[in-house]
């Protein structure tokens, strides 16, 4: 069974489809994210967010690819600012983005999901 987990207008984006990842992705992913540390952006408080960078747990540098690689395939395109699109993954009460290839990247942001973004069964 597939569960839905958002509808964008009228497409569901539905786990285990590429479009959402699948349940035990997620899981995953929710694991690696309580492991690391999260640091405020000071820098950027005109736009709250956190980071984690790959060399504060070098030991969890592989789960950090696996999100990072996540991040990619599963985010979806909106709005960051003015004329400005970002590409983001929603996980719990969080989204989550990337500045560069998942390979190559160095930070994982995120920051609080809106009321409009979707809903997920997994916190």
């Amino acid at each position: 069974m597939t569960d839905k987990i958002q509808k964008s207008g009228d497409t569901p984006l539905v786990r285990g489809h590429g479009l959402a990842p699948t349940e035990a992705g997620e899981r995953r992913a929710l694991d690696y994210i309580k492991r690391v540390e999260w640091r405020f952006a000071k820098t950027m408080p005109e736009h709250p967010h956190c980071y984690t960078v790959v060399t504060w747990t070098p030991e969890l540098e592989a789960g950090f690819r696996w999100l990072a690689g996540m991040i990619a395939k599963h985010s979806r395109s909106e709005q960051w600012t003015e004329g400005r699109y970002s590409s983001y993954l929603y996980l719990g009460r969080h989204k989550y983005w990337i500045m560069s290839g998942p390979n190559v990247c160095i930070l994982i942001n995120r920051t609080g999901a809106v009321a409009s973004g979707p809903s997920k069964a997994l916190e």
